[in-house]
């Protein structure tokens, strides 16, 4: 049953809940609706607080599984090309004696997100600064492809077969 309100003009009021009368003065009772609605109104605020915070929570999370995902196939791609013979870029890196000296994934992706601070990798490539450097801590970037692209081996002349 919903409490009721009866309010008399000696700024009394009786006030019935749960079938028993409970007599007040009208601003104490006035002042403990106010302060049920404040105190409601506040809970709101915190629940939308605690909202907005787990969506950049999660956000964060969902960014963070990109990079990691797109941080795992570039790890082994630089692996593969550094230790498999059998990979087409071999004889460029392997084959020239460039080793990979991050002794797990998780060291090289501790590396980039604390160290390098990287936070979105699309568009970008992994860069030696001294190309013929390792890759490790101190000697790895991330570059866009045309800066990459500047960043090779001097030409060697090769020459012709009448000379």
């Amino acid at each position: 049953m919903p409490a009721t309100l009866e309010i008399r003009a000696t700024k009394r009021a009786k006030m019935v809940a749960d079938g028993t009368a409970h007599k007040a003065y009208v601003d104490s009772i006035l002042d403990y609706s106010t302060k049920c609605l404040n105190r409601d109104r506040e809970r709101r605020n915190q629940d939308k607080e605690r909202r907005d915070r787990n969506k950049v929570r999660q956000d964060y999370y969902r960014k963070l599984g990109r990079i990691v995902k797109a941080l795992r196939s570039r790890y082994f791609r630089m692996l593969n090309r550094c230790i498999n013979p059998n990979d087409d870029s071999y004889p460029y890196y392997g084959g020239r004696g460039i080793e990979v000296c991050f002794k797990s994934f998780d060291e090289f992706l501790d590396y980039v997100i604390n160290e390098l601070q990287v936070v979105d990798i699309d568009g970008l490539d992994i860069d030696r600064i001294d190309n013929n450097g390792n890759y490790e801590p101190g000697n790895i970037r991330f570059v866009t492809h045309k800066v990459n692209c500047q960043n090779k081996r001097p030409y060697k002349k090769r020459k012709s077969v009448g000379d």
